[in-house]
């Protein structure tokens, strides 16, 4: 049953005077009816003593960003909102603060009732009586569709790739011919990272924790410090780097795979992760030019 927002305020102390008290909760909760409704700013409120979470209040804007009838919401968990995508690291970033009973914001992919998706900005904060027992999660969203979108544009505008903020393919072109270009004497290496696997990894954990795993890839990759890093296809890395010796090769590629050989976790769940790696080598110093090449498996 939909609860009135007047039934989440306390009893207000008006000395002894319990009709006095029922007069200025009712104003009180009728302003913020008034306002909840109001504003552009989804409020849907859960039950914190319900085992499932169930919504017992959401307003207009809910209503409005989503399609559904708050009636519909009312007595349901809000997961309803994500349909199958239940991977979504987000959702686990939820789960451990409602297990903490502490505030989370986090942005995550939710549908509307006519099955489109929107980018929600979403903020769950938790609600305490003054004997600090957890009462109710207040939930407060916003559709930031518009501005992520207007991210991966600029992302885009800048060559960076969008999920990991590597460089991307063309970016890394731009770079080393800048390099080669520039007349700069070294030995440069190019090593070429395949995911072993990733299609798998997809299909086992699903899309949303795919694209997590290639950020944890992305992360170590760029503690690398190398010259240049980013991300040339859907699995696959490149990473450069300008050596003054030849002999300096093999401790950047011994450097890199002790970086990928650490434990990887999906999901909470141990996931190993194998490679295809492919290097190669140009000398670039005048009159001396040359190239080598190698791949193994890691």
């Amino acid at each position: 049953m939909k609860k009135s927002i007047g039934c989440f305020l306390p009893e207000f102390p008006t000395d002894g005077n319990p009709k006095r008290s029922k007069e200025l909760k009712a104003k009180l909760a009728d302003a913020l009816s008034l306002t909840t409704n109001e504003i552009d700013q989804a409020v849907v409120i859960a039950d914190a003593k319900d085992s499932d979470l169930r919504v017992v209040y959401a307003n207009r804007a809910f209503e409005a960003i989503t399609g559904y009838a708050s009636s519909y919401a009312v007595g349901r968990n809000c997961r309803f909102l994500q349909r199958d995508e239940r991977d979504q690291p987000e959702i686990h970033k939820i789960r451990q603060a409602i297990a903490a009973r502490a505030s989370v914001s986090v942005t995550i992919r939710n549908y509307r009732k006519d099955g489109t998706p929107f980018w929600n900005g979403l903020r769950l904060l938790p609600v305490f009586s003054e004997a600090g027992e957890l009462t109710y999660y207040v939930g407060l969203m916003r559709d930031v569709s518009v501005a992520a979108s207007l991210s991966d544009l600029n992302c885009s505008e800048r060559h960076i790739d969008p999920l990991t903020g590597l460089r991307d393919r063309y970016d890394l072109v731009r770079h080393l011919d800048s390099l080669t270009a520039s007349g700069q004497t070294c030995h440069l290496l190019m090593v070429k990272l395949d995911v072993g696997g990733f299609r798998q990894v997809n299909s086992r954990f699903g899309p949303a924790l795919g694209d997590a795993l290639l950020q944890q890839i992305a992360r170590r990759l760029a503690c690398l410090q190398a010259e240049a890093i980013a991300r040339v296809g859907a699995d696959e890395f490149v990473v450069a780097q300008c050596l003054d010796r030849r002999e300096a090769v093999d401790g950047w590629l011994s450097k890199i795979c002790s970086s990928l050989e650490q434990k990887y976790f999906l999901a909470g769940i141990e996931t190993k992760v194998d490679f295809s790696v492919g290097f190669l080598v140009v000398n670039l110093n005048s009159g001396q030019r040359s190239m080598e090449a190698g791949l193994f498996s890691l």
